[in-house]
């Protein structure tokens, strides 16, 4: 199980946006009753950073070759409460520091 996650995480690090991981947002999903003339964009929701080169943006699209869709719009939440200022966001991370350094054992640098 380990070394198929770990396999995945690193085909996503190589093209995050084509990845397994990513493929089922490429799929047109079955629009409910009543909306079949709603419009259906893929949209991936992320919390690690990601983004475009030289943008600190939370939000951006990017265009997709080879899917149902022309683009992707992609959502990178870490990135989105970097952004806010400091006094707006109070975390209690009571087991941050023993979960930092189990993913550094998993992930030695």
């Amino acid at each position: 199980l380990r070394s198929g996650f770990i396999a995945q995480f690193e085909r996503f690090i190589r093209n995050p946006y084509q990845s397994d991981a990513v493929g089922k947002v490429l799929v047109p999903m079955q629009k409910p009753p009543g909306y079949a003339a709603a419009r259906v964009e893929p949209l991936l929701c992320v919390w690690w950073i990601v983004g475009t080169e030289g943008s600190d943006e939370a939000w951006f699209t990017l265009p997709v070759q080879g899917a149902a869709f022309p683009e992707i719009h992609v959502f990178s939440l870490t990135r989105y409460l970097l952004g806010l200022p400091d006094d707006l966001l109070e975390l209690e991370l009571p087991a941050l520091s023993a979960r930092l350094n189990w993913l550094e054992r998993i992930f030695p640098l």
